[in-house]
């Protein structure tokens, strides 16, 4: 019997992604959210972590033969290098991806046996410009250089050499690493001289660095001098242990005006060490921070070999402890790719992970549905907006042709594909059957004409996905409530449920406040219930989110932008708190005030203020830079401070910027309409006497694009245009003789 596969012409199922079918049967979408810097950085190899921490991931469909292909976001297969693999825990695997922006997102396909030539370490690491890579994970003897160029770093010297083993602890930053010399034996790893180098031009040295025995006699970090004093090639001395100090050294003896210390210390802790040479010039990072720059006599090419933790010849003291992922790049790097080249050997969240999904035999995703409509982004201003979650509005014959009958009674059958067929992270806000439901979704690039597809009634292995949405934010509420019906169940320092933010950082509601009442988006909260028994006492109402102290997601020291819809009810006689990130409002000196916000308005004036850490404040003066009423009517506030500059828009529009003192990093809770007061359980003052709802909180100070296309994309009708509702015709499967 044959079985013959007609595809209907007149109606198509899933797009199918780029190129050729394959035979894999899973997939994961992977968003470099994680990255922060001012530039899109090219060919930058990022580290993907697998685990069961991936939701749905499991080691079974993998496979004995990790067969694994990575494609970029058109579909292009894209090189990896599988670093560690452990398929009872978390398993390391570096790709090279072609742009890495905060949205930058790329797929992971496996279950299958088509991935013969995907793993090709030299690709992932020649192709971003390394000369050579020391991943450091072999148990002893000779450590392979990944970029393919036979760059071995062979333990040195020969009768110390039994001493460089694999390093014992439990906490190496990437797979396994390098222990080296001891107080017993010397040791140290010696590269052979490459042409490549090219150290006379530009180059960077990087590593990890993990001291586990004190040197007073200035060891070497990296090397290519045989003394200190030779005039040629260079290095980077560690001039005390603890704490630790360093010069950098060119071609000459003198360390030149490159020297400072190490932060945090390396005594018994790893460090991300780099040194970035630009031909006149070298800058020293710390765990991706630049800690001093400086000139230098230029570095000589000079034939000698390079080494990791003494000098070239082994005559001047060596590290006593350990190196990892040690890398010698043959350009001069940006801090952008400093910072990230530490960040995505740390941070979990540098690549965020979408669900595992099936996939059809087609190519794309393996679900079965009968309903699909398309949407069409007609937004027509701003450029190309990437990675904002757009608003989805569903209601009876909207789009036309969309019945809720069609529908699971819970919307949990919707699935949301790309203009390639991958799919995208959604959320349901609210769901209402007999009204309209909310859906944010997180489109890949908002471009005008970019288009996206809901398809529904059937099965859906794409669940809801808060978090897939929000990876670029730290922090969103949508303050939906809980116990809205009963206000027996109101919830006294209660934990609210609903942040969607990666950081997965979660608010608490005070006493007196009321969740549940109509918002801008579903349901929002009110600070206190003017009609309750302790009506008009605003004081006691608001909501909080807890700091986690040092290294916080809330830490605001630098950059942020913070946003919300607000309406009032009736306006107080004094300046009402919209956000508050400082201990109280006295400390108008104090430099760990972080920043309040705050408005007021009499009868022929509105004001909007913004606070650093001390006093000075940019403020709207006058009713005519507010466009919009408060009262009784939803407005939306948007505050950025980009380190230097603060600015107030109102419904993604500028009203008002200008300086004011540095908004620093402090422990206080964040608090929406009311002072840190409420989170210590007191009672508050000058709380926002009305509603808030949609409140969202990012560690970075967004464009005047990005705030007028994030409120256009939550009010504008138009901002999407959406086609009628067509059938989804199956391919008919037909048997012969």
């Amino acid at each position: 019997m044959k079985r013959i596969l007609l595809s209907a012409v007149l109606s198509a199922g899933l797009a199918t992604s780029a190129g050729a079918a394959e035979s894999f049967t899973k997939s994961v979408v992977f968003t470099t959210s994680g990255y922060h810097g001012s530039a899109a950085l090219a060919n930058f190899p990022v580290l993907v972590r697998l685990s069961s921490a991936i939701e749905g991931f499991d080691y079974a469909d993998v496979g004995p033969d990790a067969n694994l292909v990575f494609k970029d976001a058109g579909g292009a297969v894209i090189p990896h290098e599988i670093d560690t693999w452990d398929d009872a825990g978390t398993s390391l695997v570096w790709v090279r991806v072609p742009s890495v922006t905060a949205t930058t997102t790329f797929t992971m396909v496996y279950g299958g046996s088509d991935a013969a030539g995907a793993n090709a370490p030299a690709d992932v690491w020649t192709g971003a410009g390394y000369v050579g890579v020391w991943h450091m994970d072999e148990a002893d003897g000779t450590v392979a250089d990944a970029t393919g160029h036979g760059l071995a770093a062979t333990p040195a010297p020969a009768d110390g050499a039994a001493a460089s083993v694999r390093y014992a602890g439990a906490d190496a930053p990437v797979g396994h690493a390098r222990q080296t010399g001891t107080s017993a034996t010397k040791c140290y790893l010696s590269v052979p001289s490459y042409d490549s180098f090219a150290v006379g031009d530009t180059f960077t040295m990087s590593g990890w660095v993990r001291l586990t025995e004190n040197v007073a006699n200035n060891p070497r970090l990296f090397s290519r001098k045989d003394s200190y004093s030779s005039n040629n090639g260079w290095e980077i001395e560690m001039a005390t242990a603890s704490p630790a100090s360093f010069n950098v050294r060119g071609a000459a003896r003198d360390s030149g005006t490159c020297k400072g210390a190490f932060s945090p210390n390396l005594q018994n802790r790893w460090t991300h060490v780099a040194l970035v040479y630009d031909g006149s010039t070298c800058t020293v990072y710390s765990n991706g921070f630049a800690l001093v720059s400086g000139t230098v006599t230029p570095a000589t090419d000079n034939g000698l070999p390079l080494s990791i933790g003494c000098d070239s010849d082994g005559s001047e003291a060596n590290v006593r402890g350990a190196f990892d992922e040690c890398r010698l790049l043959d350009a001069a790097a940006s801090a952008d790719w400093i910072a990230a080249e530490y960040a995505t050997a740390t941070s979990d969240s540098f690549v965020a992970a979408g669900p595992a999904t099936s996939i059809g035999p087609d190519g794309g995703t393996s679900l079965d549905f009968l309903r699909k409509v398309s949407f069409t982004v007609a937004y027509p201003d701003g450029g190309n907006i990437a990675g904002l979650p757009v608003l989805v509005r569903l209601s009876a014959d909207h789009p036309s042709g969309f019945a809720y009958t069609d529908c699971a009674a819970d919307g949990s059958d919707l699935f949301f594909a790309d203009a390639s067929g991958r799919p995208i992270p959604f959320e349901i806000d609210t769901w209402d059957p007999t009204g309209e439901s909310l859906v944010w979704v997180k489109v890949p690039s908002l471009g005008q004409g970019t288009t996206f597809t809901m398809y529904y009634k059937g099965a859906s292995d794409a669940a809801n996905d808060p978090s897939g949405v929000w990876t670029d934010y730290t922090g969103v509420w949508h303050l939906n409530g809980i116990g809205a019906d009963d206000p027996a169940t109101w919830p006294s320092q209660g934990l609210y449920p609903n942040s969607t933010a990666a950081s997965g950082i979660d608010g608490h509601l005070s006493t007196n406040s009321v969740p549940g009442e109509p918002g801008r988006f579903g349901k929002s909260f009110r600070v206190n219930d003017s009609t309750g028994p302790n009506a008009g006492n605003y004081a006691e109402g608001g909501v909080w989110v807890n700091d986690a102290g040092a290294d916080s997601p809330l830490d605001a020291g630098g950059v942020f932008t913070i946003s919300g819809w607000f309406k009032h009810g009736n306006w107080n006689f004094n300046w009402d708190n919209l956000f508050y990130k400082r201990m109280n409002e006295a400390n108008n000196a104090d430099p760990t005030g972080s920043f309040m916000a705050r408005i007021s308005s009499q009868v022929n004036e509105t004001k909007v203020s913004i606070r650093g850490a001390g006093s000075s404040r940019v403020r709207l003066e006058n009713a005519s830079e507010m466009r919009e009423s408060m009262i009784d009517n939803w407005v939306y506030l948007t505050l950025v401070f980009n380190g230097t500059t603060g600015a107030i828009y109102e419904n993604g529009a500028l009203c008002r910027s200008g300086t004011f003192n540095v908004a620093t990093d402090n422990d206080a809770p964040l608090v929406f309409g009311n002072t840190v007061a409420i989170a210590n359980g007191a009672t508050g003052e000058q709380a926002w006497n009305g509603w808030i709802d949609e409140v969202r909180y990012l560690r970075a100070a967004k464009s005047a694009d990005w705030i007028a296309a994030e409120y256009a994309a939550m009010e504008s009708g138009s901002f999407l245009s959406a086609g009628a509702v067509e059938n989804v015709v199956k391919p008919m499967i037909i048997f012969v003789q």
